[in-house]
């Protein structure tokens, strides 16, 4: 029983296997056809390439990427920073709410007791209210 069933995953395995062949060899030939209606290329033409991609090119790309695009210097770190520093200001306005306040209201001037508009000029008819 356990050969029979280690055989059908063996197929099964297979199977995928030949499928996944199937769909590397379909998307070769889509990129072909797309390279070709890029270039203007008749679908007739023979497209060979004549070089290949070293492998740790890729690898050495990708660590000078890392190198240069530090998470400092991005665009969403830089607006994180300046939004966490708006919200530390906001929290320390919203606790100021809290703090207790102290007014004081006065006033200082003088009032006429003169009774005719004539007598106002003079300064010993003007009262005091400090």
């Amino acid at each position: 029983m356990a050969r029979k069933l280690d055989v059908d995953q063996i197929e099964v395995s297979y199977n995928n296997l030949k499928e996944q062949r199937l769909q590397v060899i379909r998307t070769v030939e889509l990129s072909r056809a797309a390279l070709k209606f890029q270039m203007h290329l008749p679908r007739e033409t023979i497209i060979v390439l004549t070089d290949s991609l070293k492998e740790n090119l890729l690898d050495d790309v990708s660590q000078i990427q890392t190198a240069k695009n530090t998470y400092q210097q991005r665009v969403k770190y830089s607006i994180n920073e300046d939004q966490q520093l708006y919200n530390n200001y906001d929290i320390k306005s919203t606790k100021g709410l809290y703090l207790p306040k102290l007014n004081a209201v006065a006033a200082y001037g003088y009032n006429p007791s003169a009774t005719k508009l004539v007598d106002i000029p003079q300064s010993a008819r003007w009262i005091n209210y400090d």
